[in-house]
């Protein structure tokens, strides 16, 4: 899914994980918490300039973030909707947002529980 997620188990490695030399700049970002999700925009992780670096305890608020640009993006499509001018691609695009703030209503209820 373009992530991956580093210091949950150092025990094992993960299928198709990389070694990261430690005098890299991703190696700098990541040892600074004890745990980090990195995230490929493009899902390649060949790339390693192009890595983000997510530190777990500020997942929380990313997910907060992202559930208020989900809000956002509804409302045009929703304003369509209570005009009665809506098409099949507001409706479309309401359930693709509904069901990405499941998954992220699911995440941050499984956050907040660890």
């Amino acid at each position: 899914d373009g992530s991956w997620l580093c210091g949950e188990d150092e025990t094992t490695i993960p299928d198709g994980a990389m070694i990261i030399g430690d005098d890299t700049r991703l190696a700098d970002e990541i040892m600074r918490y004890p745990k980090v999700r990195l995230i490929s925009p493009t899902n390649d992780f060949g790339d390693i300039d192009g890595i983000q670096v997510v530190p777990i305890e500020d997942r929380h608020s990313v997910i907060l973030a992202e559930l208020d640009h989900l809000d956002l993006q509804a409302v045009r499509p929703l304003r369509a909707i209570a005009a009665g001018t809506a098409t099949e691609t507001d409706r479309q695009k309401l359930t693709e947002i509904e069901e990405q703030v499941a998954q992220l209503r699911q995440e941050l209820a499984n956050i907040t529980a660890e």
